[in-house]
Parts: structure tokens; sequence; C-alpha cells
């Protein structure tokens, strides 16, 4: 564990979650409209440049797939002249916004392009929607919450891993029955980080 490493005089350290904040949102059968969604902050630290020199890679074999980012930020403009300066036509720039659910809720695949994390609640958010994800392995956080029966993690800040694992997993979902697979899965997954589990993992610390 990364805590356990960074201090070592340390003889018990215990990994409590946050909760989803979309504990039981109910989903009915996923449908793969081939939109790949990302979420946050347009900073440095969020990494989108690389996510768009990843797309840059992908969109030109798998131009059936729209790249949707959400998020508001400084680097917003930057992000911009970066993504026609890659000749990036599909993709779709979104505002902040708190009905954020109605983006999960249309997207297919979720991406996460992060240089660090502590706990990424977007990941647990998006698969608490169905959608399979595909992040950037960094020290803390992704590894905690993405399955091999639901994403796929990626050499971090690696920009062709990043394009190599998305392409992977859109040639994946040109299977609707596959893509199914990982969106049920990607639901159950989220099931460890509902407020009743979170509750009850404190609980038993605070009793022992």
């Amino acid at each position: 564990m990364f805590w356990e490493k960074a201090y070592p005089w340390c003889n018990k350290v215990i990994q409590i979650a946050n909760p989803n904040p979309f504990d039981g949102v109910q989903i009915d059968a996923k449908i793969n409209n081939k939109v790949l969604l990302s979420v946050g902050h347009l900073l440095d630290i969020k990494g989108f440049d690389y996510l768009l020199r990843a797309w840059a890679i992908v969109h030109i074999q798998r131009q059936d797939w729209t790249l949707r980012i959400v998020g508001s930020g400084p680097k917003k403009e930057e992000l911009e002249s970066l993504a026609q300066e890659l000749k990036i036509t599909n993709i779709q720039w979104v505002e902040s916004t708190k009905d954020i659910a109605q983006y999960y809720l249309s997207s297919a695949v979720y991406a996460l392009s992060s240089h660090s994390e502590g706990l990424p609640m977007v990941l647990i958010e998006a698969s608490s929607f169905g959608l399979p994800m595909v992040s950037f392995d960094c020290d803390t956080g992704p590894s905690d919450i993405i399955t091999p029966s639901c994403g796929w993690l990626v050499m971090p800040l690696n920009i062709d891993d990043l394009a190599a694992k998305l392409l992977q997993a859109f040639d994946l979902f040109d299977s609707n029955e596959k893509y199914s697979v990982y969106s049920q899965a990607s639901i159950d997954n989220a099931k460890r980080f509902t407020l009743e589990n979170i509750l009850s993992r404190w609980d038993t610390l605070l009793n022992e």
C-alpha cells in the first residue's frame, strides 16, 4: 500500500473510501453509444493534454467514437487550441455542471488521465452508471477502484499505452454482448462503495 511505503513507522494503516454520491441510482441496460467521457477541472494535474494526445491517435482508427470532456478551468483555451492543433474533430466540450448524471448516462466509457489522485470519485461515479473505465495507474486511487472485469489500468503518463488501451476497449465493445458484460461488472463494482458498506467499515474500525 502507498501509505505503508511512505510511512514505514506506522504499523497499522486502514483504508476506507468515501461513499458513492450516486449510491442507489438505477441503471437500465446500458447502451454503447460510442461516447468516451472524462470529467474534471481543466488543470495541469488532471492531464487532459495527455488524453487529447492519446485521442489524436485513437480517432484516426475509430472516428465512430466521440470524446466528451466535461469541466471548466484555466487550461480550457489551451486545451481547445491543442485539440485544434492535433486536428481532432470528434470532441465535445461541456462546461462544469451540477447535473453531471446526464453525461454519465449518455456516455459509454470513462477515461481518467490524471498525473495523481487521492481517491478519484469520478471513477466511483462512472462505475455506478455502468461505464467501463480506462485510467492511468497513478500512485493512489485508480487501482483501488478499477478491476480487470470492468476496465483497464494504463502505465502512468504513457500516451501510447493510453491510446492502445482505449483502442482495445473500443474493439472489444464492437460486440454489444461484451460491452454489456463489462458494464454490469462496473455496476457491481460500485456496490463496494455504498454508504452502507462504508459505514460498516467505520463501525468495525471504531469498535476494535
